[in-house]
């Protein structure tokens, strides 16, 4: 049986996905079992596939976060796929040792005989597994790659420089590594031009933010993602004061909070707002010409590679 309270409201449906997806799929002997249920975690709906032998010891086990999943037959066949493969590579290890395995399966098939009453529906209806996501871990079958994705953005901002009422025209250019689903890196390298009055600066900064991703009740292309970060950034400013030739230069380290939203566009692309507080804790030059605080705005998208 599926039991799918939040992945898959038809569960006719969702039984012949699996079945069809199982295809030809034998199970190496008698009373194996492959159980399936829905459970919700937050904001997200983890659905556990495990596979069981005739004797109730563990096979295989699958986790799958399938909040993003809008098609449940879809999910239901990927699981299927997965239970199929595992079941015939425990077919070809018992034909491969089969003086190994004449003891269990005799074993296995006097356990199922004794215990055909109690198993009697769920043999009927073996337990079908569900869906098709991230965060696998499983005999025999290997875990998913962590995304990486690439991206560029323009930039908007406050100069941090006190000497004239200016802003900052940019662009940027970054890579987002995920370490773990709802946890990423994002490195980024950005330069910036000062308009708006007649002095000129030039801003160039390294930045690293560490964000926590927070989704939305809603499927996969359908909404918003909401990023948390704190990130570091280290930078130099290339100035001239109002009225003199010298160029100024000006090392400066900050850090600061950063709130994005992320929208998909597409399966791999994205586009993404982001505001930046920076807090200049550190920085060469005359104490009075850079503020503590600048702000910033980013409008960028990205590529997922993997």
């Amino acid at each position: 049986m599926v039991d799918a309270h939040d992945v898959c409201a038809n569960l006719e449906q969702a039984q012949d996905a699996l079945r069809e997806a199982l295809g030809g799929s034998l199970a190496p002997a008698a009373g194996w079992r492959l159980r399936v249920f829905d459970e919700r975690r937050g904001a997200h709906v983890i659905v556990t596939a495990n596979l069981d032998d005739a004797q109730g010891n563990a096979v295989a086990h699958r986790e799958i976060d399938s909040t993003s999943a809008d098609r449940c037959a879809g999910v239901i066949s990927a699981l299927g796929v997965w239970a199929g493969l595992v079941l015939d590579a425990e077919v070809a290890k018992a034909k491969a040792h089969p003086a190994t395995n004449a003891n269990a399966n005799v074993n296995a098939n006097a356990n199922a005989n004794a215990n055909a009453n109690a198993n009697a529906n769920a043999n009927a209806n073996p337990a079908p597994p569900i869906i098709g996501g991230e965060g696998l871990a499983d005999a025999g079958v290997p875990a998913p790659k962590h995304a990486i994705e690439v991206g560029a953005s323009g930039t908007l901002g406050n100069s941090p420089l006190t000497t004239g009422d200016a802003a900052f025209v940019g662009g940027a250019a970054f890579v987002l590594v995920e370490l773990t689903r709802s946890f990423f890196l994002r490195p980024a390298l950005m330069g910036a031009a000062l308009i708006g009055q007649t002095a000129s600066a030039s801003y160039f900064a390294g930045r690293v933010d560490a964000c926590v991703r927070i989704p939305g009740n809603y499927v996969e292309h359908r909404g918003l993602l909401l990023d948390a970060c704190a990130g570091t950034e280290l930078g130099v400013i290339d100035h001239v004061l109002i009225g003199s030739i010298d160029h100024l230069v000006d090392g400066m380290f900050a850090f600061g909070p950063t709130i994005g939203l992320r929208g998909d566009l597409a399966s791999a692309l994205s586009v993404e707002v982001r505001g930046i507080a920076n807090f200049n804790v550190v920085h060469t030059g005359d104490a009075n010409s850079i503020g503590l605080l600048s702000m910033r705005a980013e409008l960028g998208f990205t590529w997922r590679l993997r």
